[in-house]
């Protein structure tokens, strides 16, 4: 919880700081929320997952209603689910395209892996995707949407310490960006 106070507290500083009325030129955000995980074998689901997730960007907006980026997307899984707390994250290049003056539409590719906190070296890899939309209140401040697909081919304990291997995550989220 004081990692999240802590992302909270420099993505405030950093757009009080450092931000202006154009989305032109490097960027840096971040974003919190609560996400909704599908996570399924083989097209089945195994169980549904709530938690929260969090977001950081760095990018530069090439145009006012285009920007290209860098993202970490991370959704925490509690131990209420699994044996340890899992970080479910993918690593992706994207680009964000505005509609219109406030509304936008966003996607990314990248590569995801998930991990218990407690053992960072037991790391399943894989690939995903990002699909989303928003909507920007004013300069720096949005609620966004998303869908996000991650996808491992790798061996991962659950709760019951049964081995599930091509495990996918789908999840829902809607978080608030700065």
């Amino acid at each position: 919880m004081i990692k999240i106070r802590v992302l909270l507290l420099c993505g405030v500083c950093w757009n009080l700081l450092f931000a202006d009325d154009s989305r032109e030129g490097f960027f840096a955000s971040i974003a919190i929320g609560k996400h909704e995980t599908e996570a399924k074998e083989k097209g089945n689901t195994l169980l549904t997952i709530k938690g929260t997730t969090t977001s950081i960007h760095a990018g530069y907006g090439l145009s006012n209603t285009v920007q290209l980026y860098f993202a970490r997307e991370t959704n925490w899984i509690s131990p209420e689910y699994t044996s340890y707390t899992f970080s479910d994250n993918l690593d992706a290049l994207g680009v964000v395209a505005f509609c219109g003056e406030y509304i936008y539409v966003k996607g990314a590719i990248g590569t995801s892996k998930t991990y218990p906190i407690a053992i960072p070296k037991d790391i399943s890899t894989g690939k995903g995707y990002l699909l989303g939309f928003g909507y920007e209140f004013s300069n720096n401040i949005a609620l966004e949407a998303n869908l996000l697909e991650l996808r491992w081919s790798e061996a991962i304990r659950d709760k019951n310490k049964i081995d599930i291997s091509e495990l996918e995550a789908l999840t829902r989220s809607l978080r608030f960006l700065f």
